[in-house]
């Protein structure tokens, strides 16, 4: 069995990394942020893992940079 992981909307990762939905897509364009799962023909989501891991790679970029 499989620990649960939320899948988050957008709506729900915005306020969560302090970005807008603009930035978040361009950085998904970019590679530079993780892709989204598709959840139905208009619908993405990102699991919380997967964000959690962005911010904790982040922190270890900030900090390796002596910040």
């Amino acid at each position: 069995m499989h620990p649960i992981d939320p899948v988050l909307k957008l709506k729900d990762v915005c306020p969560m990394i302090k970005r807008s939905a603009s930035a978040i897509n361009r950085d998904r364009r970019l590679g530079t942020f993780p892709a989204p799962l598709r959840l139905g023909a208009r619908s993405v989501g990102w699991r919380t893992s997967d964000i959690q891991q962005w911010i904790a790679d982040r922190e270890r970029v900030t900090n390796a940079r002596g910040r």
